[in-house]
C-alpha cells in the first residue's frame, strides 16, 4: 500500500512537470509570434516608404525636365541638345526617304504586274466561300479591288458557291500605260455540287497611286 502511494505521488509530480513545460513553451511562442509580426509589418512599411520615395523622385525629375524645357522654349536657357536634335531630324528624314523609295518600288511593281491584283482578288473569293463566318469580311476585301463598288453583286453572285478552283494561273494579255487585261481559267463548285468551268478575262486600270483596280470582266463558259 505504501509503495502504491509513492507510485501515485511520482506520477502526479511527472504530470505537473509536463503541464508546466507545455505552458512555458506556449508562452514563449506567444512572445515570439508578436515579434515576428512586428518585424514583418516594419519590413512592409519600409518597402512602402521606399516605393513612395521613388515615385516622388520620378515626379520631381519630370517637373524639373518640364521647367528646363520651358526655359529653353522662352530662350532663358541655352539649348545644348540643339545639334543633336538637328541630327536626329536629318536621320528621320533619311528614314522617311527610304520608306518612300520602298513604297514607290512596290507601286511600280504592282503597275508592272496586274496579275498580282487578280491573284489577290481570287484568293479573297476563295476565303469568302470557304469560311461562311468570314464571308462578308472577305467579300469586302475582294470588292476593294474593283474600281467601282460591286459589293451587293458579289454577295449575291457567290452566296451559293462552295469552292473556287484555279485551273490556270492568270496571265497578262495586254499591259500598256494605265490599262491592262488578264486572263485565267476557273472552276466554280456550288453548294448543290453543280460545277461550272469558265475562262475569265479581267480588264484593269491603274489608279493615281499605281494600284491596279478591276474595271470590268468578261466570262466565257
Amino acid at each position: 500500500m505504501k509503495n502504491l502511494n509513492i507510485l501515485l505521488l511520482v506520477m502526479a509530480f511527472a504530470i505537473s512537470a509536463f503541464l508546466f513545460s507545455c505552458n512555458k513553451e506556449q508562452k514563449q511562442e506567444q512572445q515570439i509570434n508578436p515579434q515576428q509580426e512586428q518585424f514583418v509589418d516594419k519590413e512592409k512599411q519600409l518597402k512602402e516608404k521606399e516605393e513612395l520615395l521613388r515615385i516622388r523622385e520620378e515626379n520631381l525629375n519630370a517637373r524639373e525636365q518640364a521647367i528646363i524645357q520651358k526655359e529653353k522654349d522662352l530662350g532663358l536657357r541655352p539649348d545644348s541638345t540643339k545639334t543633336e536634335v538637328k541630327d536626329t531630324s536629318k536621320l528621320t528624314l533619311k528614314e522617311k526617304d527610304k520608306k518612300n523609295d520602298k513604297k514607290e518600288k512596290e507601286l511600280n511593281k504592282n503597275l508592272d504586274n496586274p496579275t498580282e491584283t487578280i491573284k489577290e482578288y481570287i484568293e479573297d473569293l476563295q476565303r469568302a466561300v470557304g469560311d461562311a463566318s468570314k464571308f462578308d469580311d472577305n467579300i469586302k476585301k475582294a470588292n476593294n479591288l474593283w474600281e467601282k463598288d460591286r459589293l451587293k453583286l458579289l454577295k449575291s453572285s457567290y452566296k451559293n458557291a462552295e469552292k473556287i478552283v484555279i485551273v490556270s494561273e492568270p496571265s497578262v494579255l495586254t499591259n500598256k500605260g494605265e490599262k491592262a487585261s488578264v486572263k485565267m481559267k476557273l472552276k466554280r463548285i456550288d453548294k448543290d455540287k453543280k460545277e461550272t468551268s469558265m475562262t475569265v478575262t479581267y480588264f484593269l486600270v491603274a489608279d493615281k497611286n499605281g494600284k491596279w483596280k478591276i474595271k470590268n470582266n468578261a466570262i466565257e463558259k
